[in-house]
């Protein structure tokens, strides 16, 4: 588990600056508003208020390069949305930033201990923020090239 509240690789402070797809899932609209004002001018910016509908979505064939999700919701939970991608979309599973404020439950511990994913703290800043999305970003831009070249050749 990649768990931070000031994720900030030295790499990615000097990194060029690259507009990305942005899947945000979170269904509180306080949450959802931060993120639109943080990201929305520098990204293409998708919110859903729950992972229900980010699986549709995904079922429909909808593809980002970062996916934040918030890990406690009302119905379908980070954990389900996270089970229905590996299934159904396996390749946007590494493109997933999980949020949370309860890392201290042990389900959610035990959920993201097991997995390589950034998980960001709340409250997390503005630089960890735009850090993770830099840094989930450039790899999952840097796979999709690199297996559209493979299929070329």
């Amino acid at each position: 588990m990649n768990t931070s509240s000031g994720f900030e690789p030295a790499a990615l402070r000097t990194a060029p600056r690259s507009r990305y797809r942005i899947l945000a899932i979170d269904n509180e609209p306080s949450i959802a508003r931060l993120l639109a004002r943080l990201l929305g001018r520098d990204h293409d910016l998708q919110s859903c208020v729950s992972a229900d509908d980010a699986c549709d979505l995904i079922r429909r064939g909808a593809t980002f390069d970062v996916i934040l999700c918030d890990v406690l919701m009302p119905g379908k939970s980070g954990p389900d949305f996270y089970r229905y991608v590996s299934r159904f979309a396996p390749d946007l599973c590494d493109r997933i930033v999980f949020i949370t404020g309860a890392i201290c439950l042990p389900s959610t511990h035990d959920f993201l201990d097991v997995l390589s994913n950034v998980t960001l703290q709340k409250p997390f800043t503005r630089t960890a923020l735009t850090a993770a999305v830099s840094d989930v970003g450039a790899r999952s831009v840097k796979a999709a090239a690199e297996a559209r070249k493979a299929r070329c050749s």
